[in-house]
């Protein structure tokens, strides 16, 4: 159930409520889609789900134009029209994770794995969503991550109050060790 009373966009109310019921009725649909900079195109998905990620609502599934799993902000439909065709979803389909393993993963310079001794939700709760992906080991958790900047990452890892050791790259180990230094520097003088 949502309440839509409140948001200020009349017609994200309408595709968002569409979306949503196209995904629990498991119906084809055809929508009007304008990605940004892109030119409009005419698009056949199957939902698997909506969710919302940084602000923004996005409606995940199957694209029958791409032939894959695309996520679309529901802000960016211009028009939706309802099929007949239906569809199963795969099992155990999480959209939220979708996009969180969508923005993660985005190719960066570097490729990151970190191992965090601690739980998820520690991990969770110390670090930001988009960060990357956890995945479980014997060892605890293992962070994987793209990144441009690896003084930046290495600058988020150093405010876990967990330990962690860097897997890759071995660049990350030398950003840590500079951060390192700079901040016993910090406190020599102060």
């Amino acid at each position: 159930r949502l309440d839509l009373a409140r948001s200020s966009a009349a017609a994200g109310q309408h595709a968002l409520l569409a979306l949503s019921e196209a995904a629990h009725a498991r119906t084809r649909v055809a929508l009007r889609y304008q990605a940004a900079g892109q030119p409009e195109t005419e698009r056949e998905v199957d939902v698997y789900g909506v969710a919302l990620r940084g602000g923004a609502w996005y409606a995940v599934g199957h694209c029958h134009l791409r032939h894959g799993l695309r996520s679309f902000r529901i802000d960016r439909v211009r028009a939706i029209m309802p099929g007949t065709a239906t569809f199963s979803p795969p099992a155990d389909f999480d959209a939220v994770r979708h996009l969180a393993l969508g923005v993660a993963t985005l190719p960066r310079m570097h490729a990151i794995q970190v191992l965090l001794k601690t739980d998820m939700a520690t991990a969770q709760e110390q670090l930001f969503a988009t960060i990357g992906v956890f995945q479980a080991s014997e060892r605890g958790l293992v962070l994987h991550s793209q990144a441009d900047d690896l003084h930046w990452f290495a600058r988020q890892l150093a405010r876990l109050s967990c330990g962690f050791e860097v897997i890759a790259p071995r660049a990350l180990k030398t950003q840590l060790a500079r951060h390192a230094r700079h901040l016993l520097a910090q406190a020599a003088r102060g």
